[in-house]
């Protein structure tokens, strides 16, 4: 009997308001719980965007491509016939020619901006990467350009106030023949902006010294590398020539 009462206790508004107050509480708590789930979820997807993107640039030797947004943004990047590798730098050589292959390397694939630094620094080997591994935790993930220049402060060689006047006064000498010269000659140049090609012609037939020096000025190149090319076979020229009158001297006197 007393189950039967309390069955036909009726139902007063006060018994309806704490019923719906406990029906708001516990759908602003699960929303509450659900907004916050929500925003763990995007904040794991992001991470997990940044993962993928950190892994692709650690399987370039098989992927050799990048699949990012940003390059995919301006259109499909047409794959290079022949698959490039990237170089692996250790800090032994002069970084120049090799950050030079890397943009090549980049322009190839596309590479957006915000992935060559962690491309390239991905394959810095010895001293080269513990300098790297330095500067990420003391300055954070650099930029492009940033990483360009203080690599090249470390690794390449020493500042100079007037390079255009060093590469100006570089000589061919009887120790250094043309195919030094010309090699110290384009480590400078690299180095120097706003030369012109008639200017990188001058100086450098200039610093061959005679009689190379006007041998190649009187073939009139029009580009260094003919300037170069014209230099060594002019060399060779010479080297033939010297070694005939060597030889020539040593011959006996005919007998009047």
């Amino acid at each position: 009997m007393a189950e039967d009462s309390d069955n036909d206790t009726p139902i007063t508004n006060a018994i309806l308001d704490e019923v719906v107050d406990k029906l708001v509480k516990l759908v602003g708590d699960n929303g509450r719980k659900l907004d916050t789930d929500m925003a763990d979820f995007r904040q794991e997807l992001r991470l997990l965007s940044t993962s993928i993107k950190n892994v692709q640039t650690q399987v370039l030797d098989r992927q050799g491509r990048f699949d990012t947004d940003a390059s995919s943004a301006s259109g499909p990047s047409q794959a290079p016939i022949h698959k490039l590798r990237f170089p692996k730098f250790d800090g032994s050589d002069n970084p120049i020619t090799w950050l030079h292959k890397g943009e090549q390397f980049f322009r190839a694939y596309g590479t957006p901006d915000h992935l060559k630094v962690s491309t390239a620094a991905f394959y810095l080997q010895g001293t080269a990467s513990q300098w790297y591994y330095r500067l990420e935790q003391n300055q954070g993930i650099p930029l492009w350009s940033q990483f360009v220049d203080g690599i090249n402060r470390r690794f390449g060689p020493p500042l100079h106030s007037n390079l255009l006047g060093e590469l100006t006064h570089l000589r061919r000498t009887t120790t250094v023949d043309v195919e030094e010269c010309q090699d110290n000659f384009l480590v400078l140049l690299a180095r120097c902006e706003g030369v012109t090609k008639v200017q990188q012609i001058a100086i450098f037939s200039a610093g061959l010294q005679q009689p190379l020096s006007t041998d190649v000025e009187l073939a009139k190149p029009t580009t260094l590398e003919e300037a170069m090319d014209l230099a060594r076979a002019f060399e060779r020229r010479q080297a033939a020539s010297t070694k005939v009158a060597t030889a020539s001297s040593r011959l006996p006197a005919r007998p009047s």
